[in-house]
């Protein structure tokens, strides 16, 4: 458990020497929270209609979370729901609420039930002018509304949000105090004292609830440039952000969550590529494949350059009894993302004329088809249970046409395209994302060519060297991340994007052609491989 305090005025970040700090943040999803996995899960910010509330909500919803706003005037409600869908098109929830007020609560709490909220954020509240505890005018009901918006709002909203919270393992808590809570500040005598109660409050809480998944974030501003700092502040500055860049900043001290992904043929290739970019995430990785050498030296890898927590499973996918040992390990996980990756591909070659095609065949249909089948039919129920996750199915763009000469290999890219597209239907309403993934990994046809693909251990015989139209898995599983979940079917990296499309519209117009044409092509690409190869 962490708890935080964020002075922007001498830009430091700084935490009292006398309390332990443990970090446990399990937000609502399975990465970190600058990323743009929150999308099938809810934010609530309470005074979101200016200043800092405002920002913080536009920066929740920049990270793809769908938000609850919660503040007293309707119409600056309806612009800041407006403008949130045209920045980021995310889903609002509106609630007028008067914080000065006791009987909103229960309103609140039938509006909100049912959502999967995994951030709270208490930034509703309200200050004083300059002045002596007995001069201020009409002090009492000032007082009494302070107490009531800075103080009671933030003890309600948590007890009524931290409970789902509690339940799901995970939960993030982000308390908006000041820097004056840390030192009495006369003339705002009750002003400082209210955030001195949230500071107080925040710490015990972050340590009540260490052991429970929570994180409760405290953060104390310094002069931030709001509507509320605009009497003492000329402009924003160095010292004196606007509430935009401050609530990015603080967002980004947050620690990265220790979820967990599996990742499928993660030894080589682009399935390394996404271990170390979820890894770069924050997030803890199960990494399955057949070589155990390789495993290890993956794992040491990701240890190395991330501190990465890695469960390595050897597992050879051309066999069906791994599945109940691959099972037991993963049982109790928090498994957030599941990558199915792990594939194979045969030689150029007719149906009947490939060596050994029996064994190749199978293995090829129990690698590309069977294990992610198996895979996902593990793992999904977690995700469902939780209504949130992510699963990553890598397929190409061999899925979308045929192709003489890797026949079997193209139609079990085929089989993950539709596999993948009603998969991905059937569970959009549970907070799943289904990704579907077709690069140009064994682009034989374009790279024959145009020399495009994803340059892997697969495709180095065709391909001299990676380049822009075709980036290393690294590049390609970077891009591709970023994606999600603004993107369900996509080929991973724009040029392929294009590629991708090109060929989809030439397959419409003309199938038999566009059969005709690419077997042509294969089958030149295979003579001069041949040809390559007898004179090395």
């Amino acid at each position: 458990m962490v708890v935080t305090r964020v002075d922007i005025l001498s830009l430091t970040l700084t935490t009292p020497p006398d309390y332990e700090y443990r970090v446990s943040y399990y937000p609502l999803a399975y990465i970190d929270i600058n990323t743009l996995a929150y999308f099938s899960l809810f934010s609530v910010v309470t005074g979101c209609t200016d200043g800092i509330g405002r920002s913080y909500a536009k920066e929740l919803a920049r990270r793809g979370m769908k938000i609850v706003l919660i503040s007293r005037n309707p119409k600056k409600l309806e612009a800041v729901a407006e403008d949130l869908k045209v920045a980021f098109d995310t889903e609002t929830l509106m609630i007028p609420a008067d914080f000065t007020k006791l009987d909103i609560y229960d309103g609140i709490k039938e509006k909100v039930a049912g959502l999967d909220i995994g951030v709270l954020v208490n930034n509703v509240g309200m200050a004083n002018d300059l002045d002596r505890f007995l001069d201020l005018p009409d002090g009492e009901k000032t007082f009494q509304d302070m107490l009531l918006v800075n103080n009671m709002s933030m003890v309600r909203m948590t007890k009524m949000i931290l409970p789902r919270m509690v339940e799901k393992g995970k939960g993030v808590v982000i308390n908006v105090s000041s820097i004056a809570g840390i030192f009495p500040l006369p003339f705002f005598t009750v002003y400082s004292a209210t955030k001195a109660f949230v500071d107080s409050f925040s710490r015990s809480l972050a340590y009540e609830y260490k052991d429970k998944g929570i994180h409760v974030h405290l953060v104390g501003p310094g002069a931030v440039y709001t509507k509320m700092a605009e009497q003492f502040l000329d402009r924003p500055g160095l010292t004196a952000p606007t509430p935009d860049t401050f609530a990015r900043s603080d967002l980004r001290s947050i620690p990265k969550i220790q979820v967990t992904s599996v990742v499928t043929g993660c030894t080589d290739g682009i399935g390394l590529s996404y271990a170390k970019e979820l890894a770069r995430l924050g997030m803890k990785i199960v990494l399955i494949s057949r070589n155990p050498k390789k495993l290890e030296v993956v794992a040491e890898d990701l240890k190395k350059k991330f501190d990465t927590e890695t469960l390595m499973i050897p597992a050879d996918f051309t066999k069906l009894d791994i599945y109940d040992g691959i099972k037991e390990k993963v049982k109790g996980l928090d498994i957030g993302v599941l990558v199915n990756n792990v594939g194979m591909a045969s030689d150029l070659n007719r149906f009947l004329d490939l060596p050994d095609g029996e064994k190749t065949f199978q293995d090829m249909l129990l690698v590309n088809n069977m294990s992610m089948v198996r895979m996902t039919k593990m793992i999904l129920p977690m995700m469902v249970e939780k209504k949130t996750g992510v699963v990553i199915n890598v397929s190409s763009i061999f899925g979308i046409f045929p192709v003489p000469l890797v026949t079997i290999y193209a139609a079990t890219k085929a089989f993950v395209d539709s596999f993948s597209r009603s998969l991905a239907y059937e569970y959009r309403d549970k907070g799943i994302h289904v990704h579907l993934v077709g690069p140009g990994i064994l682009g034989f046809v374009v790279l024959h060519l145009t020399r495009r693909a994803v340059y892997t251990n697969m495709t180095q015989k065709f391909l001299d060297r990676p380049g822009l139209t075709a980036p290393t898995p690294d590049t390609f599983a970077r891009s591709d991340l970023r994606s999600i979940p603004k993107i369900q079917v996509t080929s991973g990296y724009w040029f392929h994007n294009l590629m991708r499309e090109a060929i989809r519209f030439m397959n419409f117009v003309a199938p038999y052609k566009m059969t005709n044409m690419i077997g042509q092509f294969v089958t030149s690409a295979m003579e001069k491989y041949k040809e390559k190869c007898k004179k090395q």
